[in-house]
């Protein structure tokens, strides 16, 4: 967000110094890359408060649906044949903690679940998609269904602003197969707590093991 707003800034200098006649041609090539950035909504789509607030309405509503699979009896714990399919998260908001200390860091190991079922993959799609600021970006009539579905405390404000940390990926076992053991992966780095999610911000040491 810092690199955005930095961005955005950058813009209305060079946007004021052309009206007066001095910008500079490192200042357009600057203003090119900002522009070259955004051309996938990248910046102005997290920019947009209602975007974020969306993402985390449907982050906390992902959150809910993943912890529902993961202690419901379900049948047929494990796949013997075929692509498995898992999905590895971790997730801190506001709303589940009333001093409003929110881990952004996520810092520690994630949870992963094994999805055993289609109906299990689409029901958890359809929130992750929702999840994504652009996509949010593009369809703003069905992003309030999504955001009114969350968590509503103020019906006069529905779309109030909270802190949350949350990561999420979902991957097949032929994508697990290809890691290399003598690698030490990005995903792997991240669960030992070598780096901050936020930054990547090299660690003093790395949390214990949940």
């Amino acid at each position: 967000m810092d690199e955005e707003k930095e961005c955005e800034e950058y813009m209305r200098m060079v946007k004021a110094n052309e009206r007066n006649g001095t910008a500079s041609y490192e200042d357009k090539l600057v203003a090119s890359h900002c522009v070259q950035q955004n051309k996938d909504l990248e910046c102005s789509a997290t920019s947009d408060l209602d975007d974020m607030n969306t993402a985390h309405s449907a982050f906390n509503i992902l959150n809910q649906i993943v912890i529902h699979l993961k202690h419901q009896s379900r049948e047929h714990e494990a796949y013997t044949n075929g692509l498995k399919k898992t999905l590895q998260w971790r997730y801190s908001g506001d709303e589940d903690n009333r001093s409003g200390q929110v881990d952004i860091d996520l810092v520690g190991y994630s949870q992963r679940l094994q999805l055993n079922s289609v109906d299990e993959a689409i029901t958890v799609m359809v929130p992750l998609v929702m999840t994504c600021p652009v996509f949010l970006s593009d369809f703003a009539s069905f992003r309030h269904v999504m955001a009114l579905t969350g968590f509503i405390q103020d019906d006069v404000q529905p779309l109030a602003e909270g802190k949350f940390g949350a990561f999420f990926r979902m991957y097949t076992s032929d994508f697990a197969s290809m890691k290399r053991p003598d690698v030490l992966h990005l995903s792997d780095a991240l669960d030992r707590g070598f780096f901050s999610r936020s930054g990547l911000g090299l660690r003093s040491r790395p949390p214990p093991r949940e």
